[in-house]
């Protein structure tokens, strides 16, 4: 068997099925796990490059492939898209491209392909991209729950552009053999967010993402092409959310205080009497209890004995250093002192 029947080649890829492929000649793969974990967003930042742009994505970021962990190098959005799949005639408007690395093997790559279709509404993972933000979704907020991903081995796209191909520096042999996932119903961006995010790129220096030669045929789809029935996503939604159990920062506010309608009886109520029924002492025992801390009640806590015991430990062996180091100083310093007291003699006592 040849390395062509075990991997498409430059010519071939990115993949373009045949717009009347029948999906139902593609194999399943029933043992493939896929899990992406984001549980944190990258900045957003973009940069242009050959493709399009480069996108800040968080470098925590984990991809996990049959057990296997991937973790994010690097995260492209390219215009226009990369693949052409069964029951399209023609590419997807853009593509978001997220390459990884596998942990310990660092030379083994997958690369996460989420094709892109222009829409009213669009994903809101675009609405913030590019754009200076305090709070932005995480990448697994892109994908469909219900996805369901094309799996193929192929060469990456770094080192290939649609103005050069297939360079023989990346593809005889191929450089960096790619398991490529890519879904297969594509996710939607909002005209506005196209336009705005294809204004960012340096047309001087854009050139696209590669393209194969022609489609590939039925049977080369038969024969590397896998359907994986579905993608378990982590996402930030994963944690604790503040309306089940999480710390509200309402007893942290600042608030001011409105003699005539907020103090009654020596009491301070915070936001008015009318507005919230909660007295300034009960707010500083609710901020206490959120950051851990407790008023001082004089009795003995877990921990005080201990710190105790440190303190006389650490004093106790710093006089005992102390004492050790003035020894070897004044020895140091007076070290002819007591040959001399032996040397000298003191007068004998007279006999009478």
């Amino acid at each position: 068997m040849s390395i062509t029947d075990t991997i498409f080649s430059c010519s071939e890829t990115p993949v373009w099925t045949p717009a009347t492929l029948d999906p139902s000649i593609l194999p399943p793969c029933l043992s493939c796990t896929l899990r992406l974990s984001s549980k944190l967003p990258g900045t957003g930042s973009c940069t242009p490059n050959i493709f399009g742009l480069v996108v800040n994505e968080n470098p925590t970021t984990e991809f996990v492939i049959n057990g296997a962990r991937y973790n994010l190098i690097a995260t492209y959005l390219c215009f226009p898209g990369l693949h052409r799949l069964y029951g399209h005639q023609v590419v997807c408007d853009a593509e978001l491209v997220v390459e990884f690395r596998h942990v310990s093997e660092l030379g083994k790559y997958a690369s996460l392909s989420v094709p892109l279709t222009k829409d009213a509404v669009g994903s809101a993972y675009f609405h913030t991209l590019g754009q200076i933000t305090s709070s932005r979704p995480v990448l697994s907020s892109l994908i469909p729950e219900d996805s369901k991903i094309l799996s193929y081995p192929g060469p990456s796209i770094d080192g290939r552009s649609a103005l050069d191909l297939r360079p023989n520096s990346v593809c005889a042999p191929i450089a960096r053999p790619t398991n490529w996932y890519v879904v297969l119903d594509p996710v939607e961006i909002s005209f506005a967010d196209f336009d705005r995010l294809y204004g960012l790129c340096d047309k001087s220096i854009l050139k696209g993402p590669p393209k194969p030669l022609a489609d590939i045929s039925a049977a080369r789809a038969a024969r590397l092409l896998t359907i994986i029935a579905e993608i378990t996503l982590e996402g930030s939604e994963s944690l604790q959310p503040a309306d089940e159990g999480g710390k509200s920062t309402s007893a942290l506010k600042c608030y001011r205080i409105d003699p005539e309608t907020d103090i009654e009886n020596d009491k301070v109520y915070i936001g008015g009497k009318t507005k919230k029924k909660t007295t300034l002492q009960k707010e500083l025992e609710r901020a206490a209890e959120l950051s851990g801390d407790t008023p001082d009640d004089g009795t003995i806590k877990p921990g005080d004995i201990e710190r105790i015991v440190g303190i006389i430990l650490g004093v106790t062996i710093g006089i005992i250093l102390c004492a050790f180091i003035a020894f070897f100083i004044w020895r140091g310093t007076f070290s002819h002192y007591l040959p001399v007291l032996k040397l000298y003699e003191f007068p004998q006592k007279s006999q009478t």
